[in-house]
């Protein structure tokens, strides 16, 4: 680094609130989720069960919002089917450590029935609401209650 560049000065960051326009569409437009959450027809993952991983990684990062968001509008109170309950084991493992996924749990899914392309489409509900949960989160530090 050159002696200019550490001897440079800076302007001062602005006294004015930062104002955070909402994210467009996010939630509101069903259309923008499409691609994670509509059925292609490489996956036989159904929409309940994206949603179901989306309701449990909102709930996994603690953000209210998200888990409103992706609560089904009348939760079933029986137990989960076995592919179910293999999707949400494989979402909580991925969801709070995914350098633990190995070789077993995506043999275990497929025993519970999904095809490669069923866990691509799982895994990439995971990433999309955990990002979905550390922007939340990133916003509210900047302009909390908005």
């Amino acid at each position: 680094m050159s002696r200019e560049a550490r001897t440079a000065t800076y302007p001062a960051p602005p006294t004015a609130p930062l104002r955070v326009p909402p994210i467009p569409g996010w939630r509101d437009d069903p259309a923008s989720l499409a691609q994670v959450f509509v059925s292609d027809e490489a996956s036989g993952l159904t929409p309940g069960e994206r949603r179901a991983a989306a309701l449990r990684v909102a709930m996994l990062n603690g953000n209210q919002t998200l888990a409103d968001t992706y609560r089904p509008p009348a939760a079933g109170d029986g137990e989960p089917s076995r592919r179910l309950a293999e999707i949400l084991r494989y979402v909580e493992r991925f969801a709070g450590d995914a350098r633990a996924i190995r070789c077993a749990d995506i043999r275990a899914l497929e025993a519970a029935g999904l095809s490669i392309a069923d866990v691509t489409a799982l895994t990439r509900v995971v990433a999309f609401v955990t990002y979905q949960a550390r922007l939340l989160a990133a916003l509210d530090l900047i302009e909390p209650g908005a």
